[in-house]
């Protein structure tokens, strides 16, 4: 199992103050991938919906567990799943994380046998959970040699939708989007410390701090319009 603590902090900003911060950093931070990723997530939830309440009422201490795959291109297959348990503390984030493969993933979700998951985690184990929506959306992100502790991630196409077996997996699905597409997602994540020179910039453009969450932000969307297929 690997496990990892850093400092989240969320943004919304729009195309043209991603390619100011990109450029003003350039000499320090560079894409980790040229096209990106996109990343999709399944989360689950127990039947009161208590992690996804946790959010909405603004509880200083949460915890979500969700599978998550990343692939490069829109024909990959996902091979392997990760299994993530994230809990926070106002702006410190920990996180566990086991890998599986997606044949036992598949399997295990089509016998409905969810404690396979949540029981590898104590925050979960005791509780029974089910899946309930799924997140997909495309991700660039900027790692920094000179700065490895930092991390900038830039999200699009943010789309959410209940789950269902017949969807899982899938990703030619072009409706449910929750940011209005000329928005971005900015997630400035680090441990010990932020550079000032970061902040400050941060400051000139009048960033402002929000509590944006694409599991929350989309079941409040979408739980009462599914997915028309």
């Amino acid at each position: 199992m690997n496990y990892f603590e850093r400092f989240e902090k969320k943004f919304l900003i729009t195309l043209d103050q991603k390619e100011k911060i990109k450029n003003k950093f350039s000499n320090i931070f560079i894409s980790e991938f040229k096209r990106g990723y996109s990343c999709y997530s399944l989360y689950f939830d127990d039947l009161n919906f208590s992690t996804l309440k946790q959010k909405q009422e603004g509880l200083t201490e949460r915890h979500k567990i969700r599978l998550r795959g990343y692939f490069h291109d829109m024909k990959d297959k996902i091979k392997q799943w990760h299994l993530e348990i994230k809990s926070k503390k106002n702006n410190i984030v920990k996180k566990k994380k086991i890998t599986f493969g997606n044949h036992e993933v598949k399997q295990n979700l089509l016998k409905k046998n969810y404690s396979f998951f949540t029981k590898n985690f104590f925050e979960t184990s005791r509780t029974y959970y089910q899946p309930t929506y799924i997140t997909f959306y495309h991700r660039d992100a900027l790692i920094s040699n000179i700065l490895p502790h930092c991390r900038i991630t830039f999200d699009t196409n943010i789309r959410c939708f209940k789950y269902s077996n017949d969807l899982f997996g899938k990703t030619n699905i072009n409706q449910n989007y929750i940011l209005n597409p000329n928005r971005i997602l900015l997630e400035l994540k680090y441990t010990n410390f932020l550079p000032k020179f970061i902040s400050d910039y941060f400051v000139h453009l009048n960033l402002e701090q929000v509590t944006f969450s694409k599991y929350v932000d989309g079941y409040e969307q979408y739980r009462i319009n599914p997915i028309n297929t």
